[in-house]
């Protein structure tokens, strides 16, 4: 019996699809957030080092590759969908999540015992955060109503997010120095550079 050219095409295609997946491996769905994930450390290396040239110039070219809602969604708990949570340990950190961990230091310094235990992971925070927000100062926002807004306040844009880039910085330094004041002190920075940009422009 004669068969059907198409009936060739489907399983010819059907063959593709599994040895490709076989070589390759299953198309992972967190593979962009891991990958917007892995350049945030890469800028946020090169704030570590105080090469502040070079992460402008890596956050630039990131600025490409990524909507600015999705590099929002970093600030996230780690357990919700795109965010990179406090520390390399999932649930290490409470809470694990750069938004509400900086929340909850600007409502009150931590104690030295918390602050002992979470210095290193505070103080890589503090290098992300200054590296979201220079990638964030050479983007826009898609959502239409926010960036109606953004036309209006560029310059009040950059201003805040240089703001939060030295609050981060600041950040940083008290928990490497382990010095709970300064900390709350610069969380308090950070948190109102980001209440400005969203009481202004709104991101949800």
């Amino acid at each position: 019996m004669r068969s059907h050219p198409r009936n060739w095409v489907v399983l010819c295609t059907g063959l593709a699809l599994v040895v490709g997946s076989l070589v390759l491996g299953p198309r992972s769905s967190a593979a962009p957030e891991k990958a917007l994930g892995d350049a945030i450390d890469k800028i946020a290396e090169a704030v570590k080092k105080g090469d502040m040239d070079g992460a402008k110039k890596l956050a630039a070219d990131c600025s490409k590759k990524v909507d600015h809602d999705v590099l929002m969604k970093l600030y996230k708990l780690r357990s919700q969908k795109g965010g990179i949570g406090v520390g390399a340990k999932e649930g290490a950190i409470s809470p694990d999540g750069i938004e509400k961990k900086l929340m909850k230091l600007a409502e009150a310094a931590p104690s030295a015992k918390d602050l002992a235990v979470e210095a290193d992971a505070l103080v890589e925070l503090g290098h992300r955060m200054a590296a979201i927000s220079l990638v964030s100062a050479v983007m826009e926002p898609e959502d239409q109503y926010a960036k109606k807004k953004f036309k209006k306040r560029m310059k009040d844009w950059a201003t805040w997010n240089d703001e939060m880039v030295k609050a981060s910085q600041e950040f940083s330094a008290a928990a490497k120095a382990k010095k709970a004041d300064d900390l709350h002190k610069a969380a308090v920075k950070a948190d109102k550079a980001c209440g400005k940009c969203h009481d202004a422009i709104r991101f949800d």
